[in-house]
């Protein structure tokens, strides 16, 4: 790499030497104390417009010109070195290396990670199913209507009451005129004692007229007519007695059954409303978990996905691992295809780098100077 580099130094300086201006026509290393010794004989020190490159036209005296000319040499100790790794560097540079690493560069998708792009392909192109059961409970909302709404509007024009017609037959005396069944007892019961006493006078007036030899005289007709006017007065009273008390007894009954078939009637109609009242609660209630249900299913829909994505990660891991095994292999191999021309640049280094390289021998002549 040096030789080339001196190569190339001594192709562009004899080019750029002839761009020097008022003489100048050679390219040379300089350290301070040779400049400043070059402008104590008198040169410029200027910047060369066209190189951009420090000149020192003008130097030396008289008028005549001046001739330098200067010598370099490689060290003999090492040229051997150097020109067995210029042959080497010869021969590296000649064959068809080093080589681009000969399989894939690049890892493939893992078993893993096909299952999952399979999985994900097939769940992405069959659907949820609970996207379109979201939508049917949607469109199924939409239409339907609360069942409790007829119920509730049967019940808002009122619920005749049952005890509206009790009221009316008993304010026509319906229950009056049918009597009561147990009357015919009560009456027979009460009656008792007036036939008893009926049946003890006649055995008396039989007794009587008989002991007065007056037994079926007209007298005796009129005591029996008497007795049996005096048993049916006693019936009619006792009758009527009975009669006014069954009347008032079954009037107080009948507007208590129709005041307790008005409660129940009430009843009824309050236990249908609640009813129905409910049942629209409980509806919209099963409205309200159906369309949270609607409202999740993309969300489910979505976590179907999770598996797959964490299948999919699994194999990214797996590919991480091949793919850091891959590297490596990679490394080695261009190790190896690197290796000779490492060693060589090393060796030249070494070779080149030796003390005293370079023999270099300087002869001159110059004498005055000036344009």
């Amino acid at each position: 790499m040096i030789k080339l580099k001196i190569w190339l130094y001594n192709w562009l300086a004899k080019d750029l030497g002839k761009l020097g201006r008022e003489g100048d026509t050679e390219l040379a290393h300089v350290n301070t104390w040779e400049a400043n010794l070059l402008k104590a004989h008198g040169g410029s020190g200027t910047i060369n417009p066209v190189t951009g490159l420090r000149e020192y036209k003008g130097g030396g005296g008289g008028g005549s010109s001046q001739t330098q000319t200067t010598t370099q040499n490689i060290d003999p100790a090492i040229l051997p070195y150097i020109t067995y790794g210029l042959g080497q560097a010869k021969n590296l540079y000649q064959r068809q290396s080093p080589s681009y690493y000969p399989r894939a560069t690049y890892v493939p998708a893992s078993s893993t990670t096909k299952t999952a792009l399979s999985l994900a392909s097939d769940r992405a192109r069959t659907g949820s199913p609970l996207v379109p059961e979201a939508q049917s409970t949607i469109s199924d909302l939409q239409s339907s209507v609360n069942p409790a709404l007829s119920n509730f509007s049967s019940l808002r024009g009122g619920i005749p009451s049952g005890a509206l017609a009790g009221t009316e037959a008993t304010a026509r005396g319906d229950y009056l005129s049918a009597g009561n069944p147990y009357f015919s007892s009560m009456m027979a019961s009460a009656a008792k004692p007036a036939v008893d006493q009926f049946n003890s006078a006649i055995r008396n007036i039989g007794s009587r007229t008989a002991a007065s030899g007056r037994y079926g005289s007209g007298a005796m007709g009129e005591m029996e007519s008497q007795a049996s006017e005096n048993l049916a007065n006693a019936l009619t009273d006792k009758a009527a007695q009975l009669a006014y008390s069954n009347y008032g007894n079954e009037r107080g009954m009948q507007e208590q059954a129709v005041a307790r078939l008005g409660d129940i009637t009430n009843q009824t109609f309050n236990q249908r409303l609640a009813a129905a009242q409910g049942l629209g609660s409980l509806s919209e209630q099963q409205a309200a978990r159906q369309m949270n249900a609607a409202q999740l299913a993309p969300e489910m829909a979505m976590a179907d996905y999770s598996d797959i994505n964490q299948l999919a990660r699994i194999g990214q891991t797996q590919e991480e691992y091949a793919k850091d095994k891959l590297n490596a292999d990679i490394a080695r191999f261009e190790f190896n295809q690197n290796k000779p021309y490492s060693k060589l640049t090393s060796y030249l280094s070494a070779a080149y780098g030796a003390p005293a390289p370079i023999n270099q021998t300087t002869t001159g002549s110059s004498s005055g100077g000036g344009k």
